[in-house]
């Protein structure tokens, strides 16, 4: 049950993320440049899923990306359910998930800072001028 959860978390992030690209001109500034995927897993694989930015447009599907710019591992179900449903914006709380092994990250960090706050800003609708680095 709680898989179909955050499986429904992130698709309806998904939905958000694509539905500001095409509607929200300071979103789509934060995103014009920005050509990377972030791929989501849990070590079980139990859950696999990545969200694509790529010429001002953001696609998320249920998957592995062949290649992602920015590969995030859950130890578990519950610790992917913390992280991405209450602190993927809290860098201190990230960094305990990493340093206790129950997060692996792999790739670009400013990539997971930008995400992060892109995430922030969709679901609770904040200024994204904020956001544009």
């Amino acid at each position: 049950m709680k898989t179909l959860k955050l499986k429904w978390f992130l698709y309806f992030l998904g939905i958000k993320l694509a539905y500001h690209s095409r509607t929200n001109a300071a979103f789509q500034r934060v995103i014009a440049n920005k050509e990377l995927a972030i791929q989501i897993i849990i070590r079980d694989h139990a859950l696999n899923y990545y969200f694509c930015f790529k010429s001002g447009q953001v696609i998320a599907v249920a998957g592995e990306h062949a290649a992602p710019s920015l590969l995030l591992t859950f130890a578990d179900l519950r610790c992917a359910n913390e992280v991405l449903r209450r602190c993927l914006s809290n860098m201190p709380k990230l960094i305990q998930y990493m340093n206790k092994g129950a997060l692996t990250v792999e790739g670009d960090i400013g990539a997971l800072i930008w995400f992060s706050a892109l995430c922030e800003w969709a679901m609770e609708g904040q200024n994204a001028s904020a956001y544009s680095t």
